[in-house]
Order: C-alpha cells, then structure tokens, then sequence
C-alpha cells in the first residue's frame, strides 16, 4: 500500500474509499456528506427551490426546544433555525413528537430523552385507536382514516290518502276564498 501525506495527513491510498472519504473531509460541504463522511444522497435529491431538512437542522431544533421550549417557533427560527419557515419548524417539532397537534406540549421545554418517550406514547396511542399516518398519531383530524360504511335510513312510505295539494287545487280553493269575500 501507499502512504502519502493529504493535508496534513497520513492517508493510504491504494484504498479508494479512504482516500475519497480524506478528500471530502477537506473539501465538501458539510452538508454534501455524513459524518462518517459518506456522500448524503438527499441532499442532491432536492426538488427545485426546496431544502432538504439534514440532521444538524435536527439538533438545532433539539437545542431550541430545549432552551425555548414548544410553541415558540419564531424565537427557535432566529435563534437556531433561521434559514427555515415557522411552519416547517412546528411541522418537523410534530415529527420529534409524533402528533400532529402540538396544544397539550406548548409552552414547556424538552430535552431528547423526553421527546424520544413522549413520541412512543404517541405512535402506541395512534396504533390503538387506529389514528397513525407515517408514524405520526393524528389526534386532531378532520376526516377518518379508514371509512365506515352508514345504513342510510329507509324512508317511510306515506299513506296514499294523504296527499299535499297541488299547485292548481290551492289557487282553486284561494280563488273561491277571494269571491267570497
């Protein structure tokens, strides 16, 4: 095998995979690559215009959530998470939490360990009550998941005597009315 000095350092390089992975901790974007310094296949996945959501976001999140606490989501953006929306703030805080409805958590602060037991709680409750979608328990939701099948109620037959007047038996009977008079 091959040593050569690579930036300051020993790097073998008759194996590729050492070598490429010595290249990218000196030149790519933190974002391009893992930290086992792998190639991050989503962040070249992005539709036009849009972020991919990459695990430092995640910590940055972590670490508002911590110090600022659920529900606070313009002072996480500013302080943690500035080149994402609010709505994507909350919406990524409801998949640490695995809900969609935030209200019950707002207002307090959460460390990992918590947020990790309360979104088990919440995937097991939505699994219970069959309201999970993508391991996120849908505890406000506006349509159900599966539909169920409603006897529509049979209408009563009417009695073939009693029947509603017609338009010309009704301008009859006020016709005679008005002569009457």
């Amino acid at each position: 095998f091959t040593l050569e000095i690579l930036f300051g350092k020993m790097v073998d390089t008759t194996n590729r995979e050492t070598y490429a992975k010595a290249l990218r901790a000196q030149f790519c974007d933190p974002r391009v690559v893992t930290k086992d310094l792998t190639i991050n296949h989503k962040y070249f996945h992005v539709k036009f215009g849009r972020k991919v959501w990459i695990e430092d976001d995640t910590e940055n999140l972590y670490h508002g959530l911590l110090k600022i606490g659920v529900g606070e989501w313009e002072e996480i953006q500013n302080q943690y998470l500035s080149n994402w929306s609010v709505i994507e703030i909350r919406l990524q805080t409801c998949m640490l939490f695995g809900i969609n409805d935030l209200t019950e958590y707002g207002n307090k602060k959460y460390n990992r360990g918590q947020i990790a037991a309360i979104r088990e709680q919440n995937i097991a409750k939505g699994k219970e009550e069959n309201r999970l979608a993508g391991q996120v328990y849908l505890a406000k939701y506006y349509a159900p998941l599966v539909e169920e099948k409603k006897e529509t109620p049979k209408k009563e037959q009417s009695d073939p005597k009693e029947t509603t007047p017609t338009k010309t038996e009704t301008e009859d009977v006020e016709m005679a009315e008005t002569e009457a008079n």
